[in-house]
């Protein structure tokens, strides 16, 4: 079969391609989906250079999102079938459910993310639980569907699960341009938010304002917090950061009280120094998050089908040019998503 992979780590020179890469086998609970497309994260770039703790085995295969056709059926699959249309989970979930995460098992330990545990998206057949399937409905494609499970269920979950923005709510996210910005700005102004974001070029901010923001700032602007704050005296009711250090501060202080940051990324660091007074004495929430839940991934399939969201897809790369595809995703200059097919 097709693949992309690497036999070590290291910079773009260890990625390779081959169309000989042994096709996996399938368990009696497992799918064989064919591969119609897989789009490019940062952990995908992260594990390429070697992710801090984690051993995996070579050669690996990298990619969280999957969208695809089911060509073979497990013995015990029950409710897929040959033909069938799919968009997976990226991650496959713990045989061990506490109750306390009813609603959000993936807070279980002992998941698997596709392209970090398990083989991924950037290989033309992967087997897969039936439990991580979704069936896909026909009006959405498979360049589509496959920005949804990493970049598209972290929004969601963060704007639904835990902020539950609603209609008047000011919303900020740093980096609007990126997978996770494009749709958090789509979500949120779905859910009747006021939408601010930042980018790095008018270009980009023009994009931005025709899917949905309300104002963008420059991000290198050394008085955006200032330009914010003269719209929004009263300061913001959510801001998602997956920045980190460099905004954090910011974020901090934009914050109505009784507001809340929401944590989902590391980008520029892991640590930032934080008010302990200011914490309690305006009353600020602070929510770290990953992911999302199932019905948080059925939401946004219903929402992309519905035409109520529309991901926003920079390029498409024929999976023989994974490298320059992950290139073109290093540079940052790109909007929305970059997208591997077959």
């Amino acid at each position: 079969m097709k693949a992309a992979y690497y036999e070590s780590n290291g910079n773009l020179e260890v990625i390779k391609f081959s169309e000989d890469f042994p096709k996996p086998e399938i368990n009696n609970n497992e799918v064989l989906v064919k591969v119609k497309a897989s789009s490019i994260n940062m952990i995908d770039t992260v594990m390429r250079n070697g992710y801090p703790g984690l051993q995996i085995s070579f050669p690996h295969i990298p990619g969280g999102d999957i969208s695809g056709e089911v060509v073979e059926v497990g013995s015990k699959v029950k409710d897929f079938k040959e033909g069938d249309r799919i968009v997976s989970f990226p991650i496959v979930l713990s045989d061990k459910q506490n109750p306390k995460f009813e609603d959000n098992p993936q807070l279980n330990f002992g998941w698997k993310f596709f392209g970090m545990h398990l083989p991924g998206g950037y290989a033309e057949y992967v087997a897969i639980p039936e439990t991580a399937l979704y069936k896909l409905p026909d009006n959405v494609s498979y360049e589509k569907a496959s920005t949804l499970p990493t970049a598209g269920l972290t929004a969601i979950h963060a704007i639904d699960s835990v902020a539950n923005l609603k209609k008047g709510d000011t919303f900020l996210v740093w980096g609007g341009s990126g997978g996770v910005g494009t749709f958090a700005i789509q979500l949120a102004k779905e859910r009747g938010a006021t939408v601010i974001t930042t980018t790095s070029t008018e270009e980009k901010a023009q994009k931005l304002k025709e899917i949905g923001a309300d104002y963008v700032y420059m991000r290198d602007d050394e008085n955006i917090v200032e330009k914010i704050k003269e719209n929004f005296p009263g300061g913001l009711d959510v801001v998602l950061d997956y920045v980190g250090p460099t905004t954090f501060d910011k974020s901090f202080s934009l914050l109505r009280n009784d507001g809340q940051i929401l944590f989902c990324g590391m980008i520029t660091g892991r640590e930032v120094n934080l008010n302990i007074q200011q914490m309690y004495f305006r009353h600020l929430n602070i929510c770290g998050l990953f992911l999302g839940n199932p019905k948080n991934m059925q939401d946004l399939i219903k929402l992309l089908a519905d035409g109520k969201i529309d991901p926003y897809v920079d390029s498409v790369y024929d999976i023989s040019n994974a490298k320059e595809a992950q290139k073109h995703f290093e540079s940052g200059n790109y909007i929305g998503k970059i997208v591997l097919s077959f």
